[in-house]
């Protein structure tokens, strides 16, 4: 996972809020990406723009994140 330094955004809407399995971390979609953050932490960006991505999902043991994202209008799921 990399950090992106950008002038900061107003968000007008978080989608799809999840709390990771052990109540750290959650992880939401916002601006076009999935974000995860911790407790007092800034979020971090987990995917990249360029495509709609949303709906992420954490593993049952809470390791892994699944998400949609949106390439050429058609859904594909990815695994981080």
């Amino acid at each position: 996972m990399r950090t992106i330094r950008e002038a900061p955004r107003r968000v007008k809407g978080v989608v799809r809020p999840g709390l990771s399995p052990d109540g750290t971390q959650i992880v939401f979609s916002a601006l076009g990406d999935v974000w995860r953050a911790r407790r007092g932490e800034k979020p971090v960006r987990v995917t990249d723009r360029g495509s709609d991505n949303t709906d992420p999902a954490w593993s049952p043991d809470g390791r892994r994140l699944a998400y949609v994202s949106f390439e050429n209008k058609k859904p594909v799921v990815y695994v981080h």
